[in-house]
């Protein structure tokens, strides 16, 4: 059986941030050596 690696990244964009000082915070998943990025809507 083949050991497959799959890891999960959380950061804020800071080039994004807003004039309260928020900024987006994006998560990346990496499987398979294939990323699919999306923003989780947490900033508040």
């Amino acid at each position: 059986m083949k050991q497959q690696t799959m890891s999960v990244l959380f950061y804020l964009n800071k080039a994004k941030t807003n004039q309260k000082g928020v900024c987006p915070i994006y998560c990346r998943i990496t499987y398979l050596k294939e990323r699919k990025q999306f923003s989780t809507g947490g900033a508040s």
